[in-house]
């Protein structure tokens, strides 16, 4: 298995807390969980956010 991103919780205050993975900010997250994994030392995230999502104009 190859070795899970890392996460980092960052609380900056007013603006609430801020996650970062693998060193980059996720941005328009909504709601997020972080329970334990069945992996020794592991978590697992779920992720509510806000994303573009390109529509095939030709098939709606």
């Amino acid at each position: 298995m190859k070795e899970p991103m890392k996460l980092e919780v960052r609380n900056e205050g007013i603006r609430g807390p801020r996650l970062v993975l693998d060193g980059k900010e996720l941005h328009h997250v909504m709601e997020y969980g972080i329970k334990s994994s069945d992996f020794i030392g592991k978590a697992e995230l779920s992720l509510k956010m806000l994303v573009t999502f390109p529509v095939n104009q030709e098939n709606v």
